[in-house]
């Protein structure tokens, strides 16, 4: 059975999802097994993704603060919600850099 996509590194699920290519392209599937590995690739791909977004998103704004304007905190990854929010800042709010 498949490790929940929570509970796995990125460099887990990129090992994982090139597994699960090199397996299909052995043309010695199933069709059931095709379809359930395109299924399981898709949500590794989306993982992997989103987590690449997260670390750029973090990459960014670690290089645009030289850690004189403030303190220093853990970056948490937002929501796609808590995105859609943070378009709607005060004006007083827009030099932060994110």
């Amino acid at each position: 059975m498949d490790k929940p996509l929570e509970e796995l590194s990125f460099e887990n699920a990129i090992a994982e999802l090139e597994a699960l290519v090199s397996k299909m392209e052995t043309g010695r599937l199933s069709l059931d097994e095709l379809v359930s590995g395109f299924e399981r690739g898709r949500k590794l791909a989306g993982f992997c993704r989103s987590k690449l977004d997260q670390f750029e998103r973090k990459i960014t704004l670690l290089s645009k603060d030289d850690g004189s304007n403030g303190v220093w905190q853990d970056f948490v990854p937002e929501s796609a919600s808590a995105m859609e929010n943070s378009r709607s800042i005060s004006a007083s709010q827009e030099n932060i850099p994110f």
